[in-house]
């Protein structure tokens, strides 16, 4: 009946061995398994254009995915030269940066996540739509935030057809600022 019950639970066929990845205090997924799980997880960020990011709060360097570089407009993702959190404020659309600034601070002293969409202008000068969701997911031992790590996503399309069908009498692309949500 173990050998039964460790079959159904584990997945392994009940006369195998357990797999040194189960033993206490290893890895669960196998290096195939893992290098596996990577390339879902890449080939799942590229069709949704998302990248991942995460900030060293007391650096400014910005840590990035392939994907996010290629999304705002890197060429060669691997050339590129790493974002630091001041380049990523200049590259916020003025209009939107008030509102996003107000929300990455409150991110900060929450500690809560927080989601925000504004216009960033990529590498190739063109802006787009980003919604940026982060948490600061480290502190020190004064409790301060040192490493905020996220997502951004590419709504380009998203908001494009959301001002499309936007009724004349609301304005123009203008009166959009960060939207809050979450």
């Amino acid at each position: 009946m173990h050998e039964l019950l460790r079959s159904v639970t584990t997945g392994m066929p009940a006369d195998d061995e357990t797999p040194a990845a189960a033993q206490p205090g290893a890895s669960f997924a196998a290096p195939r398994d893992r290098e596996r799980s990577e390339e879902r997880l890449r080939l799942s960020m590229e069709a949704t254009r998302q990248g991942w990011f995460e900030l060293d709060l007391q650096t400014g360097i910005v840590e990035s995915s392939e994907q996010f570089a290629r999304l705002i407009g890197a060429q060669d993702a691997a050339s590129s030269a790493p974002m630091t959190r001041d380049a990523w404020i200049g590259a916020i659309h003025r209009d939107n940066r008030d509102a996003v600034l107000e929300r990455f601070d409150r991110c900060l002293r929450s500690g809560e996540t927080e989601q925000m969409e504004y216009r960033l202008k990529g590498l190739d000068g063109a802006f787009r739509w980003i919604r940026s969701t982060a948490k600061v997911v480290q502190y020190d031992n004064k409790g301060r935030p040192e490493r905020l790590s996220g997502m951004h996503a590419d709504i380009t399309q998203q908001m494009a057809t959301t001002l499309l069908w936007r009724p004349a009498s609301v304005g123009t692309v203008r009166s959009w600022r960060c939207r809050q949500s979450v």
